[in-house]
């Protein structure tokens, strides 16, 4: 009878903690994309992020973003102004560990990928008004963020360090600095009530 009984009570505090946590869920996030050099200009970011929850406390998941920056160049020879946005698409592996099991709870996250950052148009500043694209390339780089989850809503910021990249003409030396910051406000869909 008492094993009947301890057998119950075990099977009922599982099925209360199954019903608290599930394992999958899927973040959508948008916010401010901040340069960390010069040569950038604040612009906006949106990402989705497919997460599995191998504990609780710790997450694995595929961080997929669009940042949207203004550049503004590093010349070494002749200046020049940005005439779009330049874009950095990132699909980066993330680990997260949550600090507490309450409704608020501060959170780590950290990846390393792949990002893409696409051609941007310059204008030199030269009588002829030359039109400079710079190529799109792709870089590794990681991700280090700080956040906090209250109930399914998530405040984050984050640092995405990507390795430079250079634009060479005949007229125009470009160092392009690529890193930039992410303040973000998301949501989870799935995973529980927490």
């Amino acid at each position: 009878m008492k094993k009947l009984m301890t057998l119950c009570l075990c099977v009922s505090a599982f099925s209360a903690i199954a019903q608290e946590f599930k394992p999958f869920k899927i973040n959508g996030s948008i916010g401010l994309a901040a340069p960390v050099s010069e040569q950038q200009k604040a612009g906006f970011l949106f990402s989705v992020e497919p997460k599995y929850g191998i504990t609780d406390h710790f997450d694995v998941g595929v961080h997929l973003e669009v940042a949207y920056l203004r550049r503004v160049l590093d010349e070494q020879t002749l200046g020049a102004e940005s005439l779009d946005e330049g874009a950095a698409t990132s699909y980066i592996l993330t680990a997260s560990y949550l600090f507490s099991k309450g409704h608020i709870r501060p959170y780590l996250r950290a990846g390393f990928g792949n990002y893409r950052v696409y051609a941007t148009s310059f204008e030199t500043p030269n009588p002829q008004s030359t039109y400079i694209t710079t190529a799109p390339v792709s870089r590794p780089g990681g991700m280090l963020a700080v956040g906090v989850k209250v109930g399914h809503v998530h405040l984050s910021a984050e640092y995405n360090l990507i390795a430079s990249s250079k634009t060479n003409t005949p007229t125009l030396k470009v160092n392009n600095h690529n890193s930039y910051l992410g303040f973000k406000a998301g949501i989870d869909l799935g995973g529980g009530e927490r």
